[in-house]
């Protein structure tokens, strides 16, 4: 007597604590996702500013300084540093050529707070 009653409640409490706890894990895995796809997009605003700085450089156009949009509510800057003949003592004394290296910076940034840096070097012949 009654007992049925004490075993559908026992299963009725199981049962709620499998949903709170698949509830719980599904909004973890949707968060965990969320961060993974921002630092992607982050990701591919600081390449996509090096491929624009690369572009800029090889057709001899000037070299913007600040933010960029990159799209999806996603900037980036660009920092160049220039060193002029900076393999003097290396390459430059047994060929005779002149280089100019470019350090290239590219940070980037989401409306969510992911960032993402990137750096390339670009070696350029001067000489002979």
């Amino acid at each position: 007597r009654g007992v049925a009653l004490l075993v559908s409640l026992i299963l009725l409490l199981l049962l709620t604590i499998i949903a709170i706890t698949a509830a719980s894990t599904s909004t973890l895995q949707q968060r965990m996702a969320n961060n993974a796809q921002d630092q992607n997009t982050s990701f591919q605003a600081a390449e996509s500013g090096l491929a624009r700085w690369v572009t800029l450089f090889t057709t001899g156009n000037a070299i913007p300084a600040g933010e960029q949009a990159a799209g999806n509510n996603t900037t980036f800057d660009l920092t160049e540093n220039v060193q002029a003949n900076c393999l003097a003592g290396s390459l430059n004394v047994a060929t005779g050529f002149e280089f100019t290296c470019h350090h290239v910076t590219s940070n980037s940034r989401t409306a969510t707070g992911a960032r993402s840096r990137h750096q390339m070097g670009y070696l350029q012949r001067t000489g002979l």
